[in-house]
């Protein structure tokens, strides 16, 4: 039978690390260097106006080719959260995953010779913005490449709390508002009521540490020692939380 039960948010502030990924399709992730090294080999001492003007055009679409594959992996524009910016590259960096100002002054180059015929930039300018778009290819390549499924939380050595506590969060594919939890936590965690820091779980086993006496594992655990098995439901503002901190993990 689901029990509602509450959990402080505390656990967001443990230390976090991946245990588990999924393995994403490498054909995108491929496609944006080749994208890349055509705009490259484009970039020569002696580039004319419209081979350097091609080889920014090439620049944008592996921009726009890596800054789609992020999206249709996390679906980022979906989590409307408290001050979520309206431009994607600013959502990127509220995520700590890009610095929009070099992007998006290439972008901003390159709209300006599609639509204004504008001339390229110098030699040296165009390979910096080749360097830019290596950089952030190079950055996001790990989130493209392989998917957090699980993450490990555990006590930061500053909360000073027993290495006997810590869980397991495991993302659902078919909802990724939701979340699974399994662990061990002090009981001064769970609340049986809602409280201002606290975050909503549907818990299938909820037992303390009484539960495991005379049996051969826990022995360790007291009544003071909470273990379950539950789903959260995340609202925006949490679930942005949340991905931030995976990111910050991989």
């Amino acid at each position: 039978m689901t029990k509602i039960n509450f959990i402080s948010k505390k656990i967001l502030d443990w230390d976090w690390s991946i245990s588990g990924q999924s393995v994403c399709d490498p054909k995108p992730v491929k496609r944006a260097y080749e994208l890349l090294n055509h705009s490259e080999s484009l970039i020569t001492d002696y580039s004319s106006s419209f081979e350097l003007s091609d080889a920014l055009s090439n620049l944008k679409r592996a921009l726009n080719q890596r800054l789609k594959l992020i999206e249709k992996t996390y679906n980022l524009k979906s989590v409307k959260f408290y001050d979520c910016p309206k431009g994607y590259l600013e959502l990127l960096e509220k995520y700590g995953l890009a610095r929009p100002y070099l992007i998006k002054t290439l972008m901003e180059i390159r709209n300006k010779i599609e639509h204004e015929d504008a001339e390229p930039p110098n030699i040296n300018r165009c390979k910096e913005l080749v360097d830019v778009t290596w950089y952030f290819l190079k950055s996001t390549d790990k989130i493209v490449n392989l998917k957090p499924t699980d993450i490990e939380l555990e006590p930061k050595k500053s909360l000073k709390l027993s290495d006997k506590y810590g869980c397991t969060m495991g993302v659902k594919q078919s909802n990724n508002n939701s979340l699974s939890i399994s662990g061990w936590f002090p009981k001064t965690y769970i609340y049986n009521h809602e409280k201002a820091d606290s975050l909503r779980i549907k818990c299938s086993a909820i037992h303390d540490g009484l539960y495991w006496k005379g049996k051969e594992h826990h022995e360790d655990k007291t009544i003071n020692d909470i273990w379950l098995v539950a789903e959260i439901d995340l609202d925006f503002n949490e679930k942005h939380l949340f991905l931030k901190k995976v990111f910050e993990a991989v």
